[in-house]
């Protein structure tokens, strides 16, 4: 199975405000982690890339996490994985976020409230695997069987955080996963990452000067891109 590789944009963020208690987004920053992490980037020059390019035709359907805070597991087990076995078998096999997500959470009970660390979560792929879709309770439960699957990745890497970086791993078909700043707006209650900030293109467009707390972050997965789209 073709790896698939890590990047968080919190690099540069250091999230440790006193006693302030994150709004779930699924995401737990690891600025130390992702620091230490030896980067694959590429060297000062010019590349020449495709000027679109997409992995969407072997990507699973889009689904809503909602309530939960699973964004890592979806965007790393549900999508960046089974793109990846897509891609080195053709076989379209779908896994389980909540398959990763209950092996991997530190919160007891059968909630999935507190989010993941992208790195702890990639590990687990690597080294005990992930349920397929169709042969697992997809909820949200105490799971601490600790079961490991044959369904694994081989390996992932952090990536540079630049446009030729992105388009370098894509165009090589390894989807991105990565996180970002959630942030809100105290005196108003609207968040960065509402429905409300989405433009007549249902292109998410967010002014971050319009909000005054980092209240979180939130994990995707990259799949493509188009430099003739949205200003490239």
């Amino acid at each position: 199975m073709k790896p698939f590789l890590l990047l968080t944009l919190f690099s540069i963020l250091a999230i440790t405000v006193n006693s302030q208690k994150f709004e779930f987004t699924g995401y737990k920053p690891d600025t130390v982690t992702y620091k230490r992490i030896e980067k694959n980037v590429l060297a000062p020059g010019r590349y020449t890339f495709p000027a679109r390019f997409s992995l969407l035709n072997y990507a699973p359907d889009v689904k809503n996490q909602s309530p939960w805070g699973t964004c890592v597991a979806y965007s790393s087990a549900y999508c960046a994985m089974s793109i990846a076995h897509k891609l080195e078998t053709g076989e379209s096999v779908i896994y389980s976020p909540y398959s990763l997500y209950n092996r991997v959470k530190d919160e007891s009970g059968n909630e999935c409230n507190e989010g993941l660390y992208i790195n702890s979560s990639l590990k687990k792929l690597c080294n005990d695997g992930c349920a397929r879709w169709y042969n697992y309770d997809n909820v949200c439960k105490s799971d601490y069987t600790y079961s490991s699957y044959s369904d694994k990745i081989i390996d992932y890497e952090a990536i540079g955080i630049s446009v030729n970086d992105f388009k370098n791993a894509l165009t090589k078909y390894q989807p991105i996963v990565f996180a970002m700043r959630v942030f809100t707006n105290t005196q108003t209650g609207k968040r960065s990452l509402s429905r409300q900030n989405l433009n007549e293109s249902s292109v998410l467009v967010c002014n971050p000067n319009n909000y005054n707390r980092v209240s979180g972050g939130h994990a995707m997965c990259i799949i493509g891109y188009d430099d003739y789209k949205y200003g490239g």
